[in-house]
């Protein structure tokens, strides 16, 4: 306890010095001019970030040049130049050599009339790029050429006006831009067809049916599925459009077709190192992003923002030199903060001695509870007892990820460690390593047989095994070669929920006897009544991550 005192102590007082020292540099540098060069399609918006950001950064000078796509190469050189572009994602760079970051795209969507009489059927077995194509190049056709449904009803379609909208929609379909331009039709217009007429498609701008507000979509306007492997039905992973957050995850992790989304893109020579191109590029993604909407774009997800503030990695932009005087009552008041955090320190250790060795939660609600009945466990998958499951695709091959129990215990996963395409792997043996903040633990594979994909998401976003470890978030898709041995030893849904219950019996006594061991008093591990958090093994050091490898999932028995 005194050493774990004395580090803290420690620790404070370099951070004391620390703070001191970034307060007497000398004043800034006079900032050089930041030379921002654009396309055509990104002139508006390109003038809109930059009014905003010399509203909060009136010091810094950036200067806008408009220049043509073949101009990019020859135009961005420097450290202090930068570049934004628009562009298909599946569509070669200017210069391959280029860096570059996505800020925001241009979306294309398929919608109808949520009053349309056949949005459930639309729903369940949803439209392929063929059958828009159709309607599209034939007037006249009704939905019993859709959707075999008998229905005279004429299906037509309109297309919104707008800067690539028509080129993306002939892109999709396949079909002459000439024939698409026929039926492009202004955006008040388009809105008027679709609202009056039910039986009517429109191709529009993901952002014009974005209620922002409430992050939604807007009201009477249902986006179209569509059937991308002409299965005639709409799988778990192309049902994508029941919700605005669903569709933008979508987009951004590269399952939406390719040909219906435009790219905003920040290209320079090479990764930017000048303070300041990065702390204008921050800003862009993260409040710059109002301007992105606010000019009929789509802004970035969530996780993007994150991702590209790790990638950028801005300065810490220093405060100026303050005078003297202010230096001094901010020492003592800094002095006088340490005194207080050593002392309550101090008092901690004392109290804490006369305390049991209980281990329980305080009663927050803030804390989750990790129950039996919070882990998803969807029919149809089998499981394994390395906590792992295995579900066969109609053309043969089985993809393997982690189930919903193992990330729930450890938490965010922060990297992933996995083999090859076209390597050979056997039942139980390790086939992928978790890691979450450098603890790790390595997986197995419930069935034998060869990779021939690995799931290349995972690489930019470990994190979604923990968001979607059934469907985004797969890890392996692979040829098996003993799968009906196999699967004999591995469980269904109903039988796996039953040995789920088992599991929890087994980590709290696990977790229970790793605190017991390493005298963790007061370790906020078990909540009032003897439930665990979600997240448990999450602020545990790599030992006990190590242990629980050894004594729970290397001993796992699923009879």
């Amino acid at each position: 306890m005194k050493t774990r005192i004395i580090f803290i102590m420690v620790l404070l007082l370099l951070g004391f010095g620390g703070w001191s020292n970034k307060n007497a540099v000398p004043p800034a540098k006079e900032k050089e001019t930041v030379k921002v060069c654009v396309t055509p399609a990104m002139g508006d918006l390109a003038e809109s970030w930059i009014s905003s950001y010399n509203q909060t950064n009136p010091d810094q000078k950036l200067e806008l040049k408009r220049i043509s796509p073949a101009d990019v190469k020859t135009e961005i050189t420097g450290d202090h130049a930068v570049g934004f572009v628009m562009q298909r994602p599946d569509a070669e760079m200017a210069s391959k050599s280029m860096w570059h970051l996505t800020l925001g795209r241009e979306v294309v969507v398929a919608v109808t009339n949520s009053a349309n009489p056949f949005i459930e059927m639309l729903k369940t077995d949803g439209i392929s790029s063929e059958e828009l194509a159709r309607i599209i190049k034939k007037n006249g056709n009704t939905w019993n050429d859709v959707l075999a449904n008998g229905s005279k009803n004429t299906a037509r379609i309109v297309v919104q006006d707008g800067p690539e909208l028509g080129m993306a929609v002939s892109k999709f379909l396949k079909v002459d831009p000439a024939i698409v331009d026929a039926h492009v039709t202004t955006n008040e217009k388009f809105f008027k067809t679709i609202r009056k007429d039910a039986y009517a498609i429109g191709f529009c701008r993901l952002a014009t049916i974005t209620d922002s507000e409430n992050h939604e979509f807007i009201a009477n306007i249902q986006p179209l599925s569509f059937d991308r492997n002409r299965n005639e039905h709409i799988d778990y992973v192309e049902s994508v459009h029941g919700k605005l957050d669903q569709l933008v995850r979508t987009v951004w992790i590269g399952k939406y077709p390719r040909e219906l989304v435009y790219n905003l893109y920040a290209i320079a020579p090479e990764a930017p190192t000048n303070g300041a191109v990065l702390s204008f590029l921050s800003w862009v993604v993260t409040s710059g992003q109002t301007a992105v909407v606010e000019n009929g774009y789509t802004d970035l997800a969530y996780y993007e923002k994150q991702s590209h503030l790790e990638k950028l990695n801005p300065p810490v932009l220093l405060a100026a030199e303050t005078s003297t005087k202010k230096s001094n009552l901010a020492t003592i008041l800094l002095i006088a903060v340490v005194l207080l955090v050593v002392t309550a320190v101090l008092l901690w250790a004392w109290n804490s001695k006369r305390k049991t060795k209980q281990l329980l939660y305080d009663d927050n609600e803030m804390h989750k509870v990790l129950r039996p009945e919070t882990i998803d466990i969807p029919n149809g998958l089998y499981f394994d007892k390395s906590h792992t499951w295995a579900f066969m695709e109609k053309d043969g091959t089985v993809k393997i990820g982690v189930d919903d129990f193992l990330q729930h215990v450890t938490g965010n996963y922060t990297g992933l460690v996995t083999k090859n395409p076209y390597e050979e792997v056997r039942r139980n043996e390790v086939v992928a390593t978790l890691v979450h903040e450098g603890k790790k633990i390595n997986i197995y594979a419930p069935v034998s047989g060869k990779i021939i994909q690995t799931n290349e998401d995972l690489t930019d976003y470990p994190s979604l095994v923990n968001n979607s470890p059934y469907s985004w978030g797969w890890i392996y898709q692979i040829q098996p070669t003993n799968w009906m041995r196999e699967i004999r030893f591995l469980q269904m849904a109903d039988k796996y929920r039953g040995w789920i219950k088992k599991e929890f019996v087994r980590l709290k006594d696990f977790i229970t006897g790793v605190c017991q061991q390493k005298e963790l008093v007061g370790q906020l591990v078990l909540q009032e009544g003897g439930e665990l958090p979600d997240n448990v093994l999450h602020d545990f050091d790599p030992s006990v991550w190590e242990e629980f490898q050894i004594r729970f999932i290397d001993n796992s028995d699923i009879n």
